[in-house]
């Protein structure tokens, strides 16, 4: 199961810009960040600030074509 989220999490917010939780030690940019992300938030260290990061909206590329690490979140991430 954690495994099948990962994979989601890489494929949702792979290119989501970093915020004040997401970071280079804590992001869904690859598989091995998303599982520990992922535990991360399984032990509540965190969650909600991942998942503000999540929905961010501003300085960030909301066009489809955004580089890795520049793209707006989504407020569906909260769901």
């Amino acid at each position: 199961l954690f495994f099948t989220y990962a994979i989601l999490g890489v494929q949702v917010f792979g290119r989501i810009a970093y915020g004040e939780a997401l970071s280079r030690h804590a992001n869904f940019k690859d598989f091995g960040g998303a599982l520990l992300t992922l535990l991360r938030v399984l032990t509540g260290e965190g969650w909600q600030e991942i998942m503000y990061d999540t929905m961010n909206m501003e300085n960030c590329d909301s066009s489809q074509q955004c580089a890795i690490g520049t793209c707006c979140g989504t407020y569906g991430a909260s769901l």
